[in-house]
Order: structure tokens, then sequence, then C-alpha cells
């Protein structure tokens, strides 16, 4: 199955001198986040995520239900630079690359320098900009590479990101090593640019699993019917691409098929579809001695029909907890 992120992890991969910040753990990192979630995002798809959240009542848009504990966001965006000249500003297409781990990882423990799970946990404490607090289920070390087009660096920052209780801000700590690298000779750090990309990342997968439960499409994990080799080849070994095994997350309005559409009328089968999601009063007595009762609750989207099918040697299965009713 082709990887839409390929081209800047075949450059990444390559460690050369237009790869800045790089580290002998970087291939490692890849390699673990090709099992993970793969969210690839054009431009356009990009502004709708952004459009469809902002859309939302701020009160829904800061609750955190993440669909996935890891995952890859690669998307595309236009990057704006400040140029000489006042109100001047360079537009450059961007291509970024995120991996998100869980703190807990093992992969996490054979990393150079990486800190205790109680250190983690005070630094992660409060927004040490903000003085808000952050949820600690949010917290993740992300890995990040950013392409300009046209442009042959490879940039790259390590670090860890939260997310604070009220959902506004994201909360960012680099990585000693990036720290290090990423600083002027007066000692200052460069690496506000990067933490930009960082940011914007984690806000997409954020607007990912908000779209997860209030979209109009819903989540389906695409995955090839043929198992990956398992054996190391010359090959694969170069291309380690070849084998991810990690599903690429689309957004669909139904499962596809091979069947014909199903006629509706009195016996027949209805066609596959997502039953939206909707508001309402949770007074039935039953419900009596629920924490929401007499409240209003969301009720989340539910699939009618079949949840997973092969297509043209494809798997594509509906993303729980789509279905889950509340």
């Amino acid at each position: 199955m082709y990887r839409p992120d390929q081209g800047i992890l075949k450059h990444t991969l390559k460690q050369d001198r237009n790869v800045l910040n790089t580290s002998t753990t970087d291939p490692k990192l890849i390699n673990e986040a090709f099992s993970f979630p793969l969210i690839s995002l054009s431009i356009e798809e990009v502004d709708k995520l952004r459009t469809h959240t902002l859309s939302l009542p701020e009160e829904d848009a800061v609750i955190y239900e993440p669909v996935f504990d890891e995952a890859v966001i690669h998307f595309n965006h236009i990057a704006a630079f400040d140029g000489m000249a006042l109100h001047a500003k360079e537009v450059v297409k961007s291509q970024t690359w995120a991996a998100f781990y869980n703190v807990d990882s093992p992969i996490m423990s054979k990393l150079h320098g990486y800190p205790t799970r109680e250190n983690l946990h005070k630094w992660f404490a409060v927004n040490p900009y903000t003085g808000v607090k952050i949820r600690p289920e949010s917290v993740r070390f992300v890995f990040l590479i950013v392409k300009y087009d046209k442009e042959p660096p490879i940039y790259i920052w390590h670090g860890w990101c939260g997310i604070e209780m009220s959902g506004k801000e994201i909360c960012l700590i680099a990585t000693d090593g990036t720290e290090e690298y990423w600083k002027n000779e007066k000692g200052s750090s460069i690496d506000g640019g990067l933490k930009e990309h960082a940011a914007m990342a984690t806000q997409l997968l954020l607007d990912v699993f908000l779209y997860s439960k209030y979209g109009e499409r819903h989540a389906v994990a695409k995955t090839s019917a043929k198992p990956k080799p398992k054996v190391k080849t010359q090959l694969n070994s170069k291309r380690p691409w070849t084998t991810a095994t990690g599903p690429h997350i689309l957004f669909l309005d139904r499962l596809p098929t091979n069947q014909p559409n199903a006629e509706t009328g009195t016996g027949a089968p209805k066609k596959p579809h997502r039953r939206r999601g909707h508001w309402r009063i949770l007074q039935d007595p039953r419900y009596r001695h629920h924490p929401q009762y007499g409240k209003r609750i969301y009720v989340k989207p539910s699939f009618i029909g079949p949840q997973q099918t092969e297509y043209e040697g494809n798997i594509y299965k509906l993303i729980k907890p789509l279905d889950e009713i509340l």
C-alpha cells in the first residue's frame, strides 16, 4: 500500500548533511511509527478540519477524547515568513510529519537522557508559560520533521506536548539535544518556527479526534489484505515503509463495495450508512441515577451496516468508538 509520507521519510533516513538535528535514534523512532495509524492530509483537508473545529460550540471543542493512543499525522500547508519589508510576508508550501508516542512506550526508555515518569509529570503539571494545568493523559513524545518546498534542508525537532485543561493552549518542551542544537551563537533558542509546526500538528490531531466524534463522515482504517513480509531483505531494509503495518486513516461517506446499490423498499436491506450524532436531554426514568440525568448530553454517531469490507486488495474497517452510544 502506497504511503503518502514516504518521500519525506526517504530523505530523512538518508541522514546526510541536509538533515538538520539528526541522531542515531531517528531510524528506530521512525521504524516504530510504521505500526501507528497514518493520517495524511492535503492543504484542502487541513482547512476543512480547522473550519469544522472552529464551528463547534466552545464547550465541545475542549473535550479530550483521543481516538488513537499513538499516531502519525502528515500534512501539507502554507507557511508564512516575515519579510524584510514592513508587513511583507513570504509564503512557502510546507510538508510536516509528526509521530506521537505514548510516553511509557518501551522504545522511549532506550532514548538517551529520557526523563523518568516522575520528572515528566512534574514538567507537565502546569504550562510554564500560562500557569494553567495540563491534562496528564494528553502528554506525548513528539518526533517532528519539516520540509519546505524547493528547499533541500530537512528540519527535525524532538520533544513533548501536553494540552491545557481548558483546551486552549498546547505546551511544548524540547529535549535537551534539540535545545542544544537549535541555539544561536548567543545561546538563544531558535526553534520557535519548529515549535509552531509541532503545535499545529498536535492541534490537527485533536481536530481529527473531534471530527471523528462530530463530523459528517466516518473514520475508516485502510490496510492491505496481504500480510506484510516479516523477513528483512536488501530492498525493504532500504525502504522500510514497504513493510509498514499501520493503517491509513480515511474519512468516508460509506464503506466501499463491489455490490450495486441496494434498492429501497419493504424487506430490502438498508444501505450501510451513519446515524448522525445529536444532542438530547437525558430524562428517561431508567437513567435517574446517572450523573448526567436531567442534563443535555451528546449521543455519539453510530454506523448502520457492515463495519468491515474488502475492496480492491485492501481491508476497510470502521474505527471505534464512532458507534458507541453514551
